[in-house]
């Protein structure tokens, strides 16, 4: 299926092909006689001539790789896919010479609309990349139907919610292992309006059993939690163990350049402490250094449209609590911390500002 695509429901019945990609198929599978027909001969070869050892037989991985090259070769040849969409039923096809699948589905069992994106982290000759992606939920994996998908950012939100709007289904999030469910019309209202009007639950005790990587202080009106990562230092040693194959692999200039960076980004994480105050003017982000506290980041508590744990984009790193603005804006706590640390940073959030 191409990276590219944008379904259009606004002419309906609705129709999508994916036809097989037969001169992919055709290059798989010439490439692939070449894994199966070489190793395979040198070893009938050598049996014939008398010069067969059993050692030779390791050759025959080559034969058994090329198979399955070619096999996948044969699958792109024949694959074809068909969607369809009435308004309130999605049928789906799939064929191909290893098979046929096909079922349809009634509009109302999918949940919502969800938007996400999907980090690639590419190779060697390949640089990484980032899916942005509109998916139609579905509690049965195979089910699901992604509606828009590119590598830009540029129209993510936009066809986000024109889907919901045009398939009337909530937008969702992901949220930790759940998700966030709004309505389309709520997607630009603040936490605060949301809870005012009772569509937000923002029920939560701060002081009730921290978190061991948390600390919590009240200051008048004004929350302030630290947070504790004991096990920085520990993830990071991995990077540094990896520095000599580096060297090799890339070349000794960039490896300097890229460790320095490293090793003071290190140092910085082990001599400052994050920290988040909360009150209901919003967010103050910032780290406490030995010399003094930074200036940070300060989010209204206005601009706030939704907290949940998650990442800012699928990409490499932990999860963390990922507060979002009216401006697209995401800003990122707690990375490293355990899901319950999330969770519980995350509703200690919600609650004092939804409060105001």
């Amino acid at each position: 299926m191409s990276e590219e695509i944008k379904r259009d429901f606004s002419q309906l019945p609705y129709r999508h092909d994916d036809p097989p990609s037969k001169s992919g198929g055709i290059i798989m599978m010439a490439g692939a006689t070449f894994f199966i027909g070489v190793p395979t001969l040198l070893v009938i070869m050598s049996i014939l001539d008398g010069t067969f050892e059993p050692a030779m037989l390791i050759m025959l991985v080559l034969t058994v790789i090329g198979i399955g090259i070619f096999l996948l070769g044969l699958y792109l040849f024949s694959a074809c896919t068909v969607t369809e969409f009435n308004g309130k039923t999605l049928r789906y096809q799939h064929k191909s010479l290893f098979g046929h699948k096909a079922w349809d589905e009634p509009l109302s069992e999918y949940k919502g609309v969800l938007s996400r994106s999907e980090y690639h982290p590419g190779g060697r000759d390949s640089s990484s990349y980032t899916l942005y992606i509109v998916e139609l939920m579905h509690s049965d994996k195979q089910r699901r139907i992604t509606l828009w998908q590119s590598r830009s950012s540029s129209g993510h939100r936009a066809s986000w919610e024109k889907y919901c709007r045009q398939l009337a289904l909530p937008a969702l999030k992901q949220d930790g292992e759940g998700y966030t469910r709004r309505d389309v019309e709520d997607l630009d209202r603040s936490v605060r309006e949301l809870a005012t009007e009772g569509k937000l639950e923002t029920t939560f005790d701060p002081a009730a059993a921290v978190p061991e990587t948390l600390k919590f202080n009240t200051r008048g009106d004004q929350l302030e939690v630290e947070i504790c990562e004991p096990k920085r230092l520990l993830l990071s040693i991995p990077f540094m163990l990896g520095f000599p194959f580096l060297f090799f692999w890339i070349g000794m200039w960039f490896v300097i350049f890229l460790g320095t960076g490293m090793v003071g980004a290190l140092i910085w994480t082990l001599i400052t402490t994050p920290l988040v105050r909360i009150n209901r003017e919003g967010l103050h982000i910032l780290d406490r250094t030995p010399w003094g506290e930074t200036r940070g980041s300060r989010i209204h508590a206005d601009a706030i449209r939704n907290v949940r744990v998650g990442k800012k984009r699928e990409q490499w790193g932990g999860a963390a609590v990922v507060v979002e603005t009216d401006a697209g804006g995401n800003h990122i706590i707690g990375r490293g911390l355990d899901e319950n640390a999330l969770e519980w940073l995350k509703n200690c959030i919600l609650s004092k500002i939804a409060a105001g």
